[in-house]
């Protein structure tokens, strides 16, 4: 079925949050701490930058060292060897988060969002809306037997006249 299409303008401020589902926001988020707490776990013990100061000096270095590592090159040294496995893994998954986040991103906002503006036959056939066929076509008389009126059809034979006509 050829229809027009729905104009899907978005204007929305919070258009950078739709590209991910508010679960992989909140797994993303979990995640990051999960992973900021496991090489706290595994570096505090060995690793001057992770073990000076406070509790909350700790966790704030901890969950920095990690929202850094997204952006820019870390300054803290991780020691541990499990613990730098810890941060390779972290740098795969952030990477595969970004590079999908920027797709869907990109797509939502240069892709011409299509959406029809009828989407069922019985729509066209209870509102009385024209309809139109290709010329010689096998559907005029599939229209006439879901009940559409001869006048309500009409008949295109190149794509110009197709164009026209929806219109």
């Amino acid at each position: 079925m050829v229809v027009p299409v729905k104009d899907v303008n978005i204007n929305s401020a919070w258009i950078f949050l739709k590209p991910l589902t508010w679960e992989l926001w909140v797994t993303s988020f979990c995640f990051f701490v999960f992973i900021a707490f496991l090489l706290w776990l595994l570096e505090h013990r060995i690793s001057d930058e992770f073990r000076g100061g406070s509790l909350l000096q700790q966790v704030g270095t901890s969950l920095y060292y990690y929202f850094y590592t997204m952006v820019f090159a870390q300054r803290e040294n991780v020691v541990s060897s499990l613990a730098r496995w810890v941060v390779v893994v972290w740098m795969f998954v952030v990477l595969i988060l970004t590079q999908s986040y920027t797709a869907s991103l990109t797509s939502m906002l240069t892709v011409q969002q299509i959406q029809p503006t009828v989407t069922d036959l019985n729509v066209l056939l209870n509102k009385g809306e024209y309809v139109g066929y290709q010329e010689g076509s096998f559907v005029r008389e599939l229209l006439i037997q879901l009940g559409f009126k001869e006048t309500k059809l009409r008949t295109y034979s190149d794509p110009e006249q197709l164009a026209e006509l929806l219109r």
